[in-house]
């Protein structure tokens, strides 16, 4: 996976390329605590380029909302409709919890 980082204002936007998975979770946990560390106030998790999403991969979004919500700040999730991260979040009912928009 290729997580590519922009910034701008207190807003990071994380674009995930690629497979989310045990492989890769940790690259996000460490993606989103350097967002963090740098001030950002809201993290947006763009996950339009992700192909795969398992359940530790999953655990790498729940995780990543709460220490966002820990550290005061806030996160959205962006995948379009019918995508594979989607299906796996919406199946999971863990939409509400990662804050989950359209892409």
């Amino acid at each position: 996976m290729d997580i590519r980082s922009s910034r701008r204002d207190r807003t990071a936007r994380l674009e995930l390329n690629g497979e989310l998975d045990i492989g890769t979770a940790a690259a996000l946990d460490e993606a989103v605590d350097e967002a963090l560390d740098a001030g950002c106030r809201e993290v947006v998790l763009d996950l339009a380029g992700t192909t795969f999403l398992d359940s530790t991969g999953l655990g790498a979004l729940i995780r990543a909302a709460r220490t966002v919500d820990a550290r005061r700040a806030t996160m959205a999730v962006l995948s379009p409709p019918g995508s594979e991260a989607r299906v796996v979040i919406e199946l999971s009912n863990t939409g509400d919890v990662v804050g989950l928009r359209d892409a």
